[in-house]
């Protein structure tokens, strides 16, 4: 009987051991699941997630402001590149006008004069007639080829609703000059050549019917300067299709007596004498 009271004793002491640790457990476990628990770990939370954010938006913004740099550096990449290729360009084209410049070797002045030297030499072979410029049919002669074959080099020269050339009395004067040194004005136009060239008083013009050269062309093959400030210059009218010589002339140059009254003269030269060469 006493035994048996000794082991209830003991086991209402376990009991109350038993229950003594649930309640710690269980206050532990209260503890940790309390509201300020709960807030501070919510709070920890927030700000793991804004510190992450913040990490975020930061590298977000770095990887912007790299790919802003790296924009900017291909833009001024760029622009250095049309840069560098529009100076090559220009370079180029300079070039250009160098090279042509130094194929046109015979200069502006003596190039002009190759438009009443190719109408003379045309005039002379076909008209079967020598240099003479107090002959009316050669003084018109040469000037209607002259001004029919080289009417671009005017842009007074036009066209009416004939297709002929309307050429100003002024304009024939001038192209006059480079054919013939001793020039002092127009000749009166030969009847012979009436059917082909008119005077319209109207418009105080010459009016040419259009014409055609043919297959020939006219180029200098050599020029030298002379003592009396012009140049002796050999010319050839040729056939296009095989380069044949038609002619070859040398021609005397002397300074433009009247080149100093014209505005922009397109002849600075005039021809004196014209002979042929074999």
């Amino acid at each position: 009987m006493r035994k048996n009271k000794l082991l209830s004793a003991t086991a209402v002491f376990l009991l109350i051991g038993s229950l003594a640790l649930s309640a710690c457990s269980s206050s532990s476990a209260g503890s940790a699941d309390s509201p300020g628990s709960a807030a501070a770990s919510e709070a920890s939370e927030a700000e793991t997630v804004s510190i992450a954010g913040t990490v975020e938006a930061g590298t977000s913004t770095a990887a912007a402001e790299s790919a802003a740099t790296e924009t900017a550096a291909e833009t001024a990449s760029a622009e250095s590149t049309d840069g560098t290729e529009a100076e090559t360009e220009t370079a180029s084209g300079e070039t250009g006008t160098e090279t042509a410049s130094a194929e046109s070797s015979w200069g502006e002045a003596l190039q002009n004069m190759l438009m009443p030297m190719d109408a003379l030499m045309m005039c002379a072979v076909e008209e079967e007639k020598n240099y003479d410029p107090a002959d009316p049919e050669f003084f018109w002669g040469a000037l209607f080829r002259e001004l029919g074959n080289h009417s671009d080099a005017s842009s007074l020269i036009t066209t009416n609703e004939n297709w002929e050339l309307q050429v100003p009395r002024q304009v024939a004067q001038e192209f006059a000059t480079g054919l013939f040194a001793d020039y002092s004005d127009l000749l009166a136009v030969p009847d012979s050549l009436s059917s082909i060239i008119r005077y319209d008083e109207s418009w105080d013009a010459y009016i040419l019917s259009p014409g055609d050269r043919g297959l020939s062309a006219a180029e200098i093959l050599s020029a030298s300067e002379t003592e009396d400030g012009g140049y002796d210059v050999t010319a050839r009218l040729y056939d296009v299709t095989d380069s044949s010589d038609i002619c070859v002339y040398l021609f005397h140059l002397v300074p433009n007596a009247y080149a100093d009254g014209i505005t922009d003269p397109l002849f600075l030269y005039s021809v004196e004498s014209m002979s042929p060469q074999s």
